[in-house]
């Protein structure tokens, strides 16, 4: 294996791990801030996930090696009303997805909008 591409699949998973770090601290962070509404609201507590869908959100994070808190589901669907296992957890969103659709490079052009 050349050091070039020995360097990139270090590189790789130098990024993966930092991402696995993130993900935890955002994980602890919003666990804490979900605590907290819970605690502060409730209205809340009378709401309960269903079984099956229960079984449906944890399956469905599952086969991505992601375990969720479902607490979040319980708190969106009591508001919305919209029973969906496909809610995207904030600590995951910002995480995964949101750093793999925006550029932060250019980050500067989109500072000043009136450029």
């Amino acid at each position: 294996m050349s050091n070039k591409s020995l360097n990139e699949k270090l590189k790789q998973l130098y990024i993966k791990l930092i991402n696995w770090l993130k993900y935890i601290k955002l994980k602890t962070d919003k666990s804490r801030e979900i605590k907290g509404k819970y605690a502060h609201n409730h209205l809340l507590y009378n709401f309960n996930l269903n079984n099956d869908l229960h079984n449906k959100i944890k399956t469905f994070w599952k086969k991505y090696g992601i375990k969720v808190n479902t607490l979040w589901f319980r708190a969106w669907i009591s508001v919305n009303g919209i029973e969906d296992y496909r809610y995207i957890p904030e600590e995951i969103f910002y995480t995964f997805i949101e750093p793999k659709s925006n550029r932060k490079d250019l980050f500067i052009a989109y500072v000043d909008k009136n450029n």
